[in-house]
This record gives structure tokens, sequence and C-alpha cells, in this order.
């Protein structure tokens, strides 16, 4: 099973093909996102979703209820990766100052991308390999951990948009997968001002002997950023 897959709930001995054959069924909608190759994207639970290619060759976790982050394109690779369009760099900015994000990005409309454009992105990350999960350092008196938080794209990364990523927890929410029926956790994240959504396998968690991450825990490791394009509107909102 795909590492990405696992952090929303799919064992890592799970069984792959029939996920893919369970997605090529009728139903679900179609990805509007992807130019090239139709995609295909079911919903899950609490805005956690699957994407497809139709023809197999992908599946990935996305998340649709990431809070808004406005910011500005730096640079856009436009070529797709899986049933993404396109890798973007975006020059945001949190309480700490300015700070580039790479993602892999879609929207669920077609449209242009252009570099130097502001927009509202909702982003969401999905661990790849997990550093440290559990208390850290001396807490502040609202009891967030103190210590410098972390967004850096990692540029030489297999996977587009992985970034390694360092932040206090902010909240914690439970969730089952409804094909798998296995429970997997919503991570918030005391980064980028409104705070982002993680997502982390409990099996790697296992693996490395670190408990299922608590609000005050510090969560740091290597994740592949996944955002979507929300309407110009929302700039005003």
């Amino acid at each position: 099973m795909d590492p990405l897959l696992e952090t929303i709930g799919f064992h890592p001995d799970g069984d792959i093909d029939g996920l893919r054959a369970a997605l090529r069924r009728p139903g679900g909608e179609v990805f509007g996102g992807d130019r090239g190759r139709c995609a295909k994207r079911v919903a899950l639970t609490q805005g956690v979703e699957i994407v497809s290619t139709f023809d197999g060759g992908g599946l990935w976790p996305v998340y649709r209820r990431g809070t808004r982050v406005r910011g500005r394109v730096a640079s856009i690779e436009q070529r797709s990766f899986g049933p993404f369009p396109l890798r973007v760099d975006v020059d945001v900015r949190d309480a700490t100052g300015p700070r580039r994000a790479s993602a892999l990005c879609w929207s669920a409309r077609r449209e242009d991308w252009r570099s130097g454009e502001s927009l509202v992105l909702a982003p969401a990350a999905f661990a790849l390999d997990l550093v440290h999960c559990g208390p850290l350092g001396t807490g502040s008196p609202d009891g967030v951990p103190s210590g410098p938080r972390w967004l850096e794209p990692c540029p030489d990364a297999e996977i587009p948009g992985t970034s390694f990523l360092a932040a206090p927890v902010r909240s914690v929410r439970s969730a089952t997968n409804p094909l798998s029926q296995r429970r997997f956790e919503l991570v918030e994240l005391d980064l980028l001002d409104a705070g982002l959504t993680v997502f982390v396998s409990r099996f790697q968690l296992d693996e490395a002997g670190l408990g299922i991450p608590r609000p005050g825990d510090w969560v740091s490791g290597t994740f592949v950023l996944v955002a979507e394009r929300l309407r110009t509107a929302c700039l005003g909102a």
C-alpha cells in the first residue's frame, strides 16, 4: 500500500488492486483539475477524499476542508504528477515572516495559473517519513510549545511537493475510513497562522515507537503538500 494512503486509514498490506477496482466503479466525481488523463475523486469522510486516474495509474489522498492560505505564485511546473496537473511554489506569510511552500495543486475548475498572481489555497500534508511525534521543549503560557516552526521544500525529493515540516499540534480529530473501517487522525499543526492539517500513518507511528499525536506534542518529518485552489473571490472574504 502507498505510504500516503496509510495516513488515511488503509493498511500497509491492504489490497491495492482491489481498491483501484472499487474506485473504477460508477460513482464519484470527475476530477476537474486534470487537463490530460481523466481522473476521479471519491469522498471518504470529513472532507478526506481519494483521487484516482481512471487508468488506475495512481491513487492519492486529498483533503478538501483545509484552512485558507493566501499567497502569491512564485513558480509553476506545468506537467502532471499522477492526477495533479502541476506543482506550484507559493510565497506565503505567517507570524514568523515569509515562507515558500511547494505543493501539488489542483482546482475544481479548469483555469490558467500564472506566475506572480495572488490566490487562495486550501493545503493539507500527508506524511512520508516521521522524525518526531511527542513532547518537545518548554510550553508557552497558552500551552503551545515554543520553538521554530519549519516548512522547507525538499527540491531533490522523489515526489514533487515534498517538504520538511516541524510544528506543535493544535488539535486532533479522529475519523474512520469507510472502506477499510480503520481509524486515522486529522492533526492540525500550529503553522501558516490559520493552521495546517496533516495526516500521519498509525502504522509508521507504531513501527517508530511513537504515540498518536496529542495537542501540545511536536510533529516533524517529511510530508507531501497537496493544495486545492479556491475561488479568487475568497480573497475578499
